[in-house]
């Protein structure tokens, strides 16, 4: 096999940078997304069984229901600083047991 020599040279190449606000952001609409395509297909499921027809209940064109999305958000914010400040609290009381 032939060595290829035009090829760059990747070893060099830097991770990109670790910005905490963009990964949140880029996680919180992660959750929109996913919390609304869900809830479209929930819906849907449930009209199905229930009616036996399709129904689309969201007024946009396509398959989500933002009301999933923003609750799907709303829920992990407030599990998540919930789950911070439970963390925060159980470290110090684990600090003042006498062992």
């Amino acid at each position: 096999m032939k060595k290829h020599s035009n090829l760059p040279d990747f070893s060099k190449l830097c991770a990109p940078e670790q910005n905490p606000i963009q990964d949140k952001i880029s996680l919180l609409i992660h959750f929109f997304f996913l919390g609304s395509f869900s809830g479209f297909l929930w819906e849907t499921l449930i009209f199905l069984v229930k009616d036996n027809t399709f129904r689309n209940r969201g007024f946009f064109y396509g398959p989500w229901l933002p009301v999933y999305g923003i609750g799907a958000v709303v829920f992990y914010c407030f599990f998540s600083s919930f789950q911070q400040k439970n963390i925060r609290s159980h470290s110090s009381i684990r600090q003042n047991i006498p062992l």
